[in-house]
């Protein structure tokens, strides 16, 4: 019989797409999910009056007494838009890290049993199929190791001893001054940290394709050792 007989690989390559496919739907749906929480936050920022503000009236009913008042509240504004920016960054970084976390265990998991089956396997095409599943699972093992290696991403939080690096020359030594410091110095970093996230994004779309194909290949090769089988007993 060997590791498995013809069915039973069909029967193993079904189970396998089934846990993929239900994966993958999960994560794609979270991958996807950074724009839509970032307008969240941009429409509870708007529709919600921060207290602070409504007491000293930049927001509410009292209104906007001047120019100057408006200017401050505008660059208030902005740097409270840019923490939220930055949160929902990180978020989408933790969230994309755990689902290569997750298809990590299943990815060395299956690997290891597909090597145990090469090296057991008494027929060719068995080990061929074995060695077809071995090789597309560490593959994946490889990208979402990828993925989990530390990203190089930009705190937004600043240690006393760098926090005055926030305000450069030209900038007005005045608090909508370092509001408006804060939310360039803030846009900057998200640019940094927007590009790793992505990078980690496209890896782990890669490391899903490379374990949704593998048992894809793996059922080919199978029916096309069946079918050679079936044709040579003619």
């Amino acid at each position: 019989m060997g590791f498995f007989s013809s069915g039973g690989y069909l029967a193993v390559a079904a189970i396998v797409i089934c846990i993929c496919q239900w994966t993958i739907l999960v994560t794609v749906r979270d991958l996807g999910r950074l724009s839509p929480d970032l307008q969240d936050m941009l429409k509870e920022s708007v529709s919600s009056e921060p207290d602070a503000d409504r007491e000293r009236g930049y927001w509410g009913g009292r209104g906007m007494t001047d120019t100057t008042d408006f200017n401050l509240f505008f660059a208030k504004e902005m740097a409270r838009q840019a923490e939220l920016t930055h949160k929902g960054v990180e978020e989408a970084l933790s969230r994309t890290k755990a689902r290569a976390t997750s298809l990590l265990g299943w990815a060395v998991t299956l690997t290891s049993a597909s090597v145990a089956a090469v090296a057991t396997a008494s027929r060719f095409d068995h080990q061929v199929e074995a060695l077809i599943s071995a090789a597309g699972f560490f593959v994946t093992s490889v990208l979402c190791a990828k993925v989990l290696y530390s990203t190089q991403t930009m705190p937004l939080m600043q240690p006393p001893s760098r926090f005055g690096g926030i305000m450069r020359d030209g900038d007005e030594r005045t608090e909508e001054g370092f509001y408006r410091a804060f939310s360039e110095f803030a846009d900057e970093l998200d640019t940094i940290n927007d590009g790793a996230v992505a990078n980690d994004q496209k890896t782990m779309r890669v490391a899903w394709i490379a374990a949704c194909a593998t048992p894809i290949a793996m059922s080919l090769a199978v029916f096309g050792f069946w079918f050679s089988g079936c044709c040579g007993g003619l």
